[in-house]
């Protein structure tokens, strides 16, 4: 009992943690997982002399190969046992001289020990053979693939597609698969004692698709990604639109080679190749556009800002996307009153210009004239600006106000604040009897029109 304890804690301690090189870890490498062990009983029918089984085979293929895997014989008793067999999906042949081949399918899985029972025989003289060819469309003959009969005998294609079915005479509905592929049924009419001969079996591809995502740079936007266009071109022609996350996917694609393309307007397009397998969605990854500014093909939005037809320097002029949230560039003029900056050609920009004592306007839009190579307005106005000086950086001092006119102090009043209580400050500057708001009525009262109305 003492020696017992330590090693049930020793067990369970061992349970905590699998590797995935362990033995019994199903994501372990095939190669090292825990094998498998098969079992079962070749069942001759009653007065059939058992010497019969001196030549018997079993063999197992994996599902969707072309060769055997394990291949034994059975004792006189009709035993067998196949060890050391990788889980997986088999198929089981059963053929034994002067009866019908038998088979299965099993599924094996790690360290399992199945039997099948006991495996009926049948004479071949009730038997007939069905013969064929499988071949996947566009593709040719293909190996491995599964024919099986409803009513239970199962083989697999050779490498050259081809395959042998034994069965009882009479009708059956064959079943032909293969992964990726659409399943097929034939009807056949079974003759005893001989051989059908059926047409090549063609097994249409499922449909596949593709997927990826768009990134715009440093403008990425839910709104940019929605201006981008995906072409998809090879066996058929597609195009779409990624949403505002930028994520696309095309379904129902022929297997194939695609040329996937993507473009947007102010950048330059990007362009992949994509291989589409049969019943699978292929990754096109992530395109990461790049914007025209940044590329040989950039064009120069340059202008000037003047005021009073002098250059204004230190202005900040912002060249803002139309329709889409950001700004291209923010930019400040030099002693000339200038600003330059590379641009898209096929995009189009209004110019807002702020600061440095000028009254805060915003121009446009603009777009590039391929005759002249500047960007214009829907005018055909350039990107020279004439912008108005400001009062917001003129102090001037009390009892006057800023003139935007000429620049200068001049008699009157700004604004409200100037003013004292219960006056308000009118258009030409000067103080006039009256509410400012509000909060300069009495109780129940509104400032309308600067007067304090009842409620």
């Amino acid at each position: 009992m003492r020696l017992l304890l330590p090693m049930l804690l020793l067990a369970l301690g061992g349970c905590a943690f699998v590797d995935a090189s362990h033995p019994l870890d199903p994501d372990a490498p095939r190669s090292k997982q825990a094998k498998a062990t098969l079992t079962g009983r070749l069942a001759l029918p009653e007065g059939a002399d058992a010497a019969a089984l001196r030549d018997a085979t079993v063999q197992l293929t994996e599902e969707g190969a072309a060769e055997a895997a394990h291949t034994t014989s059975p004792e006189l008793t009709g035993d067998f046992r196949v060890t050391g067999i990788t889980p997986g999906t088999y198929l089981v042949d059963i053929a034994v001289p002067g009866f019908a081949p038998a088979s299965r399918s099993i599924t094996l899985t790690l360290a399992q020990t199945a039997d099948l029972g006991d495996i009926a025989l049948t004479a071949l003289d009730t038997h007939g053979t069905v013969a064929g060819a499988v071949e996947l469309v566009g593709r040719g003959p293909v190996g491995g693939a599964v024919v099986e009969a409803t009513t239970g005998p199962i083989t697999t294609t050779a490498a050259d597609g081809t395959f042998a079915l034994d069965l009882p005479a009479g009708g059956h509905r064959l079943r032909v698969r293969f992964p990726g592929y659409v399943t097929a049924e034939v009807e056949v009419e079974v003759t005893q004692g001989q051989t059908t001969t059926l047409d090549p079996i063609a097994l249409r591809a499922r449909p596949g698709g593709v997927e990826g995502t768009v990134r715009m740079g440093p403008f990425d936007s839910a709104e940019r990604r929605l201006t981008a266009t995906v072409d998809v071109s090879g066996p058929s022609v597609h195009q779409v639109a990624p949403d505002a996350a930028g994520d696309f996917a095309v379904s129902g694609l022929a297997p194939g080679t695609y040329t996937v393309r993507v473009s947007a307007p102010g950048y330059a397009p990007r362009t992949r190749s994509v291989a589409v397998q049969p019943g699978e969605t292929a990754a096109a990854g992530t395109y990461d556009m790049t914007h025209l500014s940044d590329t040989p093909d950039a064009v120069t939005l340059a202008g000037r800002v003047t005021v009073a037809g002098a250059p204004r320097s230190g202005a900040t002029v912002d060249v803002r996307f139309v329709g889409l949230p950001g700004a291209l560039a923010t930019l400040t003029t030099d002693a000339d009153g200038a600003f330059s900056t590379p641009a898209a050609p096929d995009e189009r920009y209004t110019l807002a210009v702020m600061g440095a004592g000028v009254v805060e306007v915003e121009r446009g839009p603009f777009g590039y004239d391929l005759n002249s190579g500047d960007f214009v307005d829907t005018e055909g106005m350039g990107t020279d600006l004439a912008v108005e000086q400001s009062c917001a950086a003129v102090i001037c001092p009390a009892g006057t106000r800023c003139d935007p006119g000429p620049m200068r102090c001049v008699a009157g009043f700004a604004a409200d604040r100037d003013c004292p209580d219960a006056r308000f400050c009118d258009d030409p500057g000067a103080c006039a009897d009256g509410c400012r708001d509000t909060a300069g009525c009495p109780d129940d009262h509104t400032c309308i029109d600067h007067a304090c109305v009842p409620d």
